[in-house]
């Protein structure tokens, strides 16, 4: 599966999930591909905030560097557990 078919495969889900988020489907695809740039050239993401939106910012960065930093496979299990629910 190519790249642009995952995208568009993870896209098509978020948007069966969150049916509002139809009407930016084509911005939430650019930033994504601003991002995936940005990384792909040794670049950065910085994010910021005060107060709540601190609090935001943490758990955002937090959501981003869980897959890098450290690889959290599910088993089997976990996986057919998770499939279930989200069905």
């Amino acid at each position: 599966m190519n790249n642009n078919h995952h995208i568009d495969n993870q896209l098509a889900i978020l948007i069966e999930r969150y049916p509002q988020l139809a009407c930016v489907r084509d911005d939430v695809r650019a930033a994504y591909e601003l991002l995936e740039a940005c990384y792909s050239s040794g670049g950065k993401l910085l994010v910021a905030g005060n107060g709540g939106s601190a609090a935001d910012s943490e758990h955002i960065v937090g959501e981003l560097m869980k897959g890098f930093k450290k690889p959290r496979r599910l088993s089997p299990e976990q996986c057919e557990k998770l499939t279930a629910v989200n069905a």
